[in-house]
């Protein structure tokens, strides 16, 4: 994907996000709830393979080919911003920054990395209510994100590189259970698989090169707090 295209749809995606905020403020004119909800979990990355082209790093020799990425389980952040209608349905502008430990083998098996993936991403989520019993709801929803970062980092001797890439698509599914504790104060359970379609990694820091094709699928467990006003 080209520079302009990639830009291109950075500003389609901000763009969108500007509108659905300037949609759920005129409907909260006339019946609704904002709400604002941090949100904290764990991160489950599957292990992946990824393709590599003209990389020099601290790889010594520089090996080309494809590399194994190891990934143990991480944490994820988020923070986010939503508008509940009064049919229950919602729509939430959404950020969360997440990582895993990796190791990465090179081509040979001879050299591995201990490091880190990492992403920060912007989503535009919808809910459905599912079901709703006294203070207990389900939830469906889905979300369109825009790829801030995806970072992948290697390290040997107290030295790094590492290779990034952004203005990528992403999406997610989500089903979340929400037991309301006070009228403005909600308590979730969420659980999410989100997907990025083989992000391309460009060497920046001590370290160039691609690194292609990678499958970021994470699966997140988590929990987040509403606040709502």
């Amino acid at each position: 994907m080209n520079v302009r295209l990639k830009n291109r749809i950075g500003l389609v995606m901000s763009s969108s996000l500007m509108i659905c905020l300037t949609s759920a403020y005129a409907a909260a004119q006339e019946d609704g709830n904002w709400y604002v909800k941090p949100a904290l979990g764990v991160s489950l990355v599957s292990d992946t393979n990824a393709n590599t082209s003209n990389v020099d790093a601290l790889v010594s020799p520089a090996l080309a080919g494809t590399w194994d990425i190891e990934t143990d389980s991480g944490f994820y952040a988020g923070i986010g911003l939503g508008y509940e209608y009064k049919s229950g349905v919602r729509t939430e502008l959404y950020w969360e920054y997440r990582t895993n430990d990796s190791s990465t083998t090179t081509s040979d098996g001879n050299q591995t990395f201990d490091g880190n993936l990492a992403s920060s991403i912007f989503y535009i989520n919808a809910y459905y209510p599912l079901y709703r019993q006294q203070n207990w709801l389900i939830h469906i929803g889905a979300g369109l994100g825009w790829v801030q970062e995806i970072d992948l980092d290697l390290e040997r001797d107290s030295l790094e590189s590492s290779f990034s890439g952004d203005n990528e698509f992403a999406y997610q599914l989500i089903a979340q259970t929400e037991y309301q504790i006070t009228s403005n104060i909600r308590l979730a359970g969420d659980l999410r698989w989100i997907d990025v379609s083989s992000p391309s990694l460009k060497g920046e820091e001590n370290a160039l090169g691609e690194v292609d094709n990678i499958d970021y699928n994470p699966l997140s467990i988590g929990l987040n707090l509403q606040y709502r006003f």
